[in-house]
């Protein structure tokens, strides 16, 4: 990284809980700057700031800095709970990343309370920067603890839009409820099965399959996807917040859509029984798993049957569900459903078999139970059908030199690899670098399958990686192995999908040498905008999850669990249970003087000798469960003979425990 001493820079302000905060430079090349909140100028969280460097920080890697400007409105949109601190009425912001308490004068709170604000209300509020701030009511969320009002502050916190305007949903009105017959009768009908394969909850369905054997004995694939871009006119209203929002936001107990319902529930939905307009990718595959041929076109189906992973496993498995008559298809899709992953592994894709969690939300929003989801067959026939899918476009696209969207994921940086390797050569593990590395990081999964460092090791592999993010340029997909990928097959919820279905339209429909120079610009700005909003949604989706598993264990203070140490830091350990609940043990309610040791990711008791290490499984007790502050802390009870750091368990049982809450309650 850059050095960045007496420079002037624009980036980021990035608040934490303390008494300083963090310049994120727009320029990746410089690192990021220590702020003292003392120096801020009033800057808020996420806000664009403009900063001068002043010296390296004394015992950190940082630079040192102060804010000269903020560039961003006079006011800013924050969602705070009105409290009382000293019975000086106040204002405490819910995101902790914020400059602290905001008090109010006695006028101010007069005023609040007459627009119905009541205390321990959390609200959206409009704070200037001002000193002291002016403060605007906007909307009252309900009370604190409440589920709805602790999802929404945490949604209006994050800046996601939640609502569509008025123009917005204007314009979705004036977009029919069926096809134009006119449209349907000008392109092919697909022929045979049609059927879509979906969560049991799914209600925007974007992708439907086809599968026949051709008279080569080869697989004729077809990935039939909604066709939203006929729908949703470049320019347009709902184009615009379509971009501004970049993805569909899934959370716990509700959806963010990225397009209207009257789209992404109707017309845009591959609804059963109903035509609807579709882009086809038709891929010719043979019995080891290549494509040797394609076509994509659009087209005009019907799909035949809805259907659902847990049934159609259960299909598979001989279970009679209503499927009948799509045994024959279903069993062609498990065939080369293995074909395609076995081709995968070979060329060097990376498969992490880690546990994801499900959440069970009552209707008053309060989570009834935390389970783990587990992998279907049918998921996988899905999944590697839109890999082949996305990766057949995103060749095609290349060959022709369009402009074009990819999904791009980097190779590791050296020193990440080398933290990896030294931090499981402590679990007694090796990992080989060079050209071989992929294959290498999947040896290292496959050996570590089913022991209790399992999901441990593939957290660490996984925070060695770089994020995967979108790109106007082909730089390939380390985690793939594949040279050539783009995200094509859901136009319903990500907005790059969109981008790319005007792309492969005008392309078939013919592109002037001008609209390729406008478009390259376009999706530079695309992928930039997308990889961003991306990432504002993985975090409220990660938020909104552990608030809900906090909520859950509130239940369960003052019970007993096992769990496994999946982090370790000078202030404490965290550790798992079977259902992916994580919570922590902090150091200072631990009855010895632990020292804290990087290199190996341990802690060792000073006085009891004790060691606890990545991978331990341990008995823990629920101390106390803080749902909006979305922590969960434990008391370490023991550690059981088993525990990594003397003996593995055996492989039965690590599966057990990893599946089975329950039974460990």
């Amino acid at each position: 990284m850059k050095k960045v001493k007496n420079r002037i820079i624009i980036g980021t302000y990035e608040g934490t809980s303390r008494e300083f905060a963090f310049v994120k430079p727009e320029d990746p090349s410089l690192e990021s700057i220590f702020v003292y909140k003392s120096c801020s100028r009033y800057a808020f969280h996420r806000d664009r700031v403009k900063c001068q460097v002043l010296e390296e920080h004394v015992g950190s890697s940082h630079a040192q800095g102060v804010i000269l400007e903020v560039l961003e409105p006079e006011d800013k949109e924050m969602v705070c709970t009105y409290s009382k601190i000293g019975g000086v009425c106040c204002l405490v912001p819910s995101d902790i990343r914020h400059n602290g308490v905001i008090f109010l004068t006695k006028k101010q709170a007069k005023q609040l309370r007459a627009s119905g604000l009541e205390k321990s209300d959390k609200a959206l509020f409009s704070i200037s920067r001002a000193n002291p701030p002016a403060v605007r009511l906007k909307s009252i969320l309900g009370k604190a603890g409440e589920p709805n009002a602790e999802v929404m502050s945490l949604v209006l916190t994050s800046g996601i839009s939640y609502e569509f305007d008025e123009n917005v949903i204007g314009e979705s009105l004036e977009i029919p409820e069926t096809v134009d017959c006119a449209q349907a009768a000008a392109r092919p009908r697909v022929q045979g099965q049609a059927v879509t394969i979906d969560g049991e909850d799914t209600k925007d369905v974007d992708d439907a399959v086809t599968l026949r054997i051709n008279e080569k004995g080869n697989f004729l694939l077809g990935v039939h996807i909604a066709d939203v871009a006929n729908y949703v006119a470049e320019g347009s209203s709902l184009d615009s917040e379509a971009a501004k929002r970049g993805v569909s936001v899934y959370l716990a107990d509700r959806v963010i859509p990225m397009l209207p319902a009257r789209l992404s529930n109707g017309i845009c939905s591959l609804n059963e029984g109903v035509d609807r307009l579709a882009l086809s990718c038709w891929m010719e595959i043979d019995r080891q798993g290549e494509v040797v041929d394609k076509r994509i076109e659009e087209t005009v189906l019907r799909v035949d049957k809805r259907m659902n992973y847990k049934a159609v496993t259960a299909a598979l498995e001989g279970k009679s569900v209503g499927y009948e008559e799509f045994i024959p298809m279903l069993s062609r899709m498990k065939e080369l459903c293995l074909i395609l992953a076995k081709k995968r592994v070979e060329r060097g894709a990376i498969f992490f078999d880690m546990p994801e969690a499900k959440i069970i939300v009552g209707e008053d929003g309060e989570a009834v139970d935390v389970l783990v989801e587990d992998r279907t067959i049918a998921a996988m026939m899905i999944e590697e059908f839109m890999l082949v899918c996305n990766e057949t476009v995103a060749k095609t696209f290349q060959s022709l030199g369009a402009p074009f969207v990819y999904r791009v994921h980097e190779k590791p940086d050296n020193e990440k690899i080398t933290r990896l390797k030294q931090v499981i050569s402590y679990f007694g593990y090796k990992l080989k670098g060079g050209e071989d590395l992929p294959d290498a990081i999947q040896g290292l999964l496959n050996k570590s399958n089913e022991t209790p460092e399992a999901s441990i090791i593939a957290r660490l592999t996984l925070r060695s990686f770089k994020q995967a993010k979108y790109s106007p340029v082909n730089d390939g997909h380390f985690g793939l192995a594949a040279d050539y990928y783009c995200h094509f097959t859901s136009p319903i919820r990500r907005y790059p999908d969109l981008q790319i279905h005007r792309i492969i339209k005008e392309h078939i429909h013919g592109m002037s040498s001008e609209r390729k120079i406008d478009l390259k610009s376009r999706m530079a700005f695309v992928s930039e905008s997308c990889s961003r909003t991306e990432r504002v949604a993985e975090e409220l989706e990660r938020e909104v999850a552990k608030l809900k598993k906090a909520s859950y264990m509130v239940k369960f203070i003052g019970r007993e669990f096992t769990g496994v140490i999946t982090g370790i830091t000078k202030f404490g350990i965290f550790i798992e249970l079977p259902n992916t609940v994580e919570g922590m043990a902090p150091i200072r309610d631990m009855a010895d003087h632990f020292e804290y040791i990087e290199s190996s990711c341990q802690l060792r008791g000073e006085y009891t000798k004790k060691v606890y290490t990545l991978g331990d499984i341990v008995r823990v007790m629920v101390e106390d469960v803080k749902p909006v502050m979305r922590e969960i802390n434990f008391r370490i009870l023991e550690k059981p003979k088993e525990s990594r750091s003397n003996s593995r368990i055996s492989k039965g049982g690590a599966k057990k425990r990893r599946r089975n809450f329950k039974e460990s309650v």
